[in-house]
């Protein structure tokens, strides 16, 4: 859906939708825009993708349809960013690493295992948010350790193909 909405948002400036809005007024639909996807949220049953369930469908598309359009144009007002431009690059190594960790942390690390059972408290949202963060820097470490061993690697071989090509 996000790669759907993207060439709108990304559009909106080029068709003066936005910019004849004042700051304040861009800012108010911002907020409105999220207090509606709260609330269709709210409205719609708990999402469990593990399961495959995304309660009423409409309802789903609606709020996950708005709340990229709010990501999308909040992303385009922060504009350069170099933690969110390192992230986003390095998206799909975080992605292929972090399973692991948050199965670790979700059955075998004892302290963070009870309190990840109930996100409902502060005690738990702050525990999910170190989680997160844990993973995130360690998955991108985990990809700088690979491309210095890749990199390690190909210069071996690559010595080995050149002392051959001389032989």
């Amino acid at each position: 859906m996000a790669l759907l909405l993207k060439p709108y948002i990304l559009n909106l400036n080029d068709k003066n939708v936005l910019l004849s809005l004042k700051r304040n007024e861009k800012i108010g639909c911002l907020i409105g825009g999220l207090i509606i996807a709260v609330a269709i949220g709210l409205t719609n049953a708990t999402v469990e993708v593990r399961i495959n369930y995304y309660g009423t469908y409409p309802l789903y598309l609606m709020g996950a349809g708005l709340f990229i359009f709010l990501i999308l144009s909040c992303a385009k007002r922060i504009g350069k960013n170099k933690i969110l431009e390192y992230v986003g690059r390095n998206t799909m190594q975080i992605l292929l690493f972090h399973k692991f960790s948050i199965l670790f942390f979700q059955s075998v690390f004892g302290p963070t295992k009870r309190r990840l059972r109930n996100l409902d408290t502060i005690e738990g949202t702050v525990c999910a948010l170190c989680v997160a963060t844990i993973t995130i820097v360690g998955c991108l470490v985990l990809k700088e350790g690979y491309r210095y061993i890749r990199n390690l690697v190909i210069r071996r071989y690559n010595r080995r193909w050149k002392a051959e090509l001389k032989r």
